[in-house]
């Protein structure tokens, strides 16, 4: 169906050979992709290139819900990948995905079957189309142009129509790895160990001790184009599947948001809104931290230990507590705030999990600040990676036990010079 509106481009629309070679491409990637979500992006990015659209979504449907959910959004604000899309009958996606037949929809919706998710969005083009899969629609595609951009043709239509089987396959296999890794991950325990990761002008580095008693601590960072750093250390409440659930929600949302979050602070009121309006609820202590370049740091701590600043002259001691509570713990609205210092060569910043400080000996005593504050004092100039390792194996044996009954999560931020 097309809206009478703006006439299609003269030119004829792109070869289907070209998506056909997208779609074999990252077909031949996935299994050995460490992230198959990942690869669906870069698919959903090779398609919108393709038909020249400036955003668009890959939505798969969840066989144990009957939701679509996204599994790849591009040029859009602010997606989160993996969570199912609350129930809709009049949603464009999922109107196209019972009836199985595309559509293109141009300007403002007027059509009483569906109801546009952007409204105000200017959208001068939309398509939508129904992706088959081994035992019947997989989920959906969706392509869209903005502003004074050219419609859709019938032809434009047809190409993706030839080539949907395939995509459709690439999204079932896509949702068979992540699921399974997801399941080994989790049969597993968390990975224990030490990650340092060189900086433009620093260094992260992070140890996980895995406990016994609860989902595992989420650490998650994202480099920007520009060489800023930002980390979330995230410690879900709850315990089985549905703290592990929000586990993995929490990840998927830290990397959907923190690209147009204008801060960490705003970031952290993102979570929390998202958190109020996700399917079973859900909180978690949160710090979240960016540092850039030239050593401006920020930080908020939301229900978390606050930061030890670690300078590398004089006492170490000083906390960053400025924050908020834990995103999703409140019913409703909450404020945020965020700390900032300029940070000058060779000063850290130390984050510690709960867990490491509540690590408790068979006494009764808990590691504490204390236990960190004396750990760190004696090795701030050493590694990186072996002040945090340090400090998780402190506690680990303040403990007594050979695995703790909480995570045990040390990192640390250091930069390295003035630019």
């Amino acid at each position: 169906m097309t809206q009478p509106g703006r006439r299609p481009p003269r030119r004829p629309a792109l070869a289907p050979a070209s998506v056909v070679d997208a779609v074999a491409r990252c077909a031949e990637r996935l299994d050995a992709a460490v992230d198959p979500l990942r690869v669906a992006n870069e698919l959903l990015v090779a398609l919108a290139e393709s038909f020249t659209a400036s955003r668009g979504s890959l939505l798969l449907l969840n066989p144990r819900t009957g939701r679509l959910r996204i599994v790849a959004a591009w040029g859009l604000p602010m997606p989160i990948r993996g969570e199912d899309l609350p129930p809709a009958p009049r949603r464009i996606s999922d109107r196209v995905l019972r009836e199985r037949g595309g559509v293109i929809l141009n300007g403002e919706v007027r059509d009483a079957r569906f109801v546009p998710s952007a409204p105000h969005d200017l959208i001068a083009s939309a398509m939508c189309v129904p992706l088959p899969g081994s035992g019947g629609a997989a989920g959906v595609l969706n392509l869209a142009r903005t502003g004074a951009a050219d419609v859709f043709s019938p032809a434009d239509l047809d190409a993706v129509g030839a080539v949907a089987p395939a995509i459709g396959a690439v999204l079932e296999r896509t949702l068979e790895l992540a699921d399974a890794r997801r399941f080994l991950r989790e049969a597993q325990g968390p990975h224990e160990g030490t990650v340092a990761l060189p900086l433009r002008a620093g260094e992260l580095a992070i140890s996980h001790v895995p406990g016994r008693a609860s989902a595992p601590d989420v650490c998650e960072r994202f480099v920007h184009t520009d060489g800023t750093v930002t980390v979330m250390l995230a410690e879900p409440f709850g315990d089985g599947a549905a703290a592990w659930r929000l586990g993995d929600w929490l990840s998927g949302a830290f990397h959907g948001l923190v690209p147009h979050a204008s801060g960490v602070d705003a970031l952290a009121l993102a979570l929390h809104e998202r958190l109020l309006e996700r399917a079973g609820g859900g909180s978690a202590r949160v710090w979240l931290g960016a540092m850039n370049p030239r050593g401006m740091l920020r930080s908020c701590a939301a229900g978390c230990p606050p930061p030890i600043v670690l300078p590398a002259d004089g006492e170490p001691g000083a906390r960053l507590r400025e924050g908020g509570p834990p995103p999703g713990a409140a019913s409703g609205p909450s404020s945020y705030e965020a700390a900032s210092m300029r940070m000058l060569a060779g000063d850290a910043v130390v984050v510690v999990s709960d867990g490491l400080l509540n690590a408790a000996s068979a006494t009764g005593a808990t590691f504490g600040e204390a236990g960190v504050l004396d750990h760190i004092h004696d090795l701030r100039r050493r590694p990186l990676p072996e002040l945090v390792a340090a400090l998780t194996e402190a506690a680990r044996q303040h403990s007594e036990l050979a695995a703790p009954v909480d995570d045990l999560v040390a990192l640390a931020l250091r930069f390295s010079r003035d630019s």
